[in-house]
């Protein structure tokens, strides 16, 4: 099974998974993560994607209190 990160670098047709996170496709990682329900991957995964997209990993208990954390970035951009 590929990692929720791999999942998101297939996706968007991203060449390399290096990609999530320049300027270019940040923001439509921060988006299509919002498209994964949270049950299909543990919350490792989730905190995994939340640093390397967003940097740092708040003390959230879910997978779904990150979503949520994910959403707010989204907006930002």
């Amino acid at each position: 099974m590929r990692t929720l990160l791999e999942t998101l670098q297939q996706r968007l047709g991203c060449l390399y998974l290096s990609d999530l996170h320049t300027d270019d496709f940040r923001p439509w990682a921060l988006r299509e993560a919002l498209r994964v329900p949270p049950e299909d991957y543990p919350l490792e995964q989730w905190q995994e994607t939340f640093r390397y997209l967003v940097g740092g990993v708040p003390s959230m208990a879910t997978a779904e209190e990150l979503r949520a954390l994910l959403a707010q970035c989204a907006t930002g951009f």
